[in-house]
């Protein structure tokens, strides 16, 4: 689970426990999925939990 309150209005940011990870917000999922090229982005969505 995420600590709502250390994002301070961040689009998007990456955890420092696992670079790998790039955590967005709705605005640029949604524009991700508007401007989705045919091939895709080989990226994968998944809904994160924040309190």
């Amino acid at each position: 689970m995420l600590d709502g309150t250390k994002p301070r209005g961040l689009h998007l940011f990456r955890l420092a426990e696992d670079p790998s990870v790039l955590v967005i917000d709705k605005s640029v999922k949604t524009a991700l999925k508007k401007h989705r090229p045919e091939a895709g982005w080989g990226i994968v969505f998944e809904e994160l939990d924040a309190a």
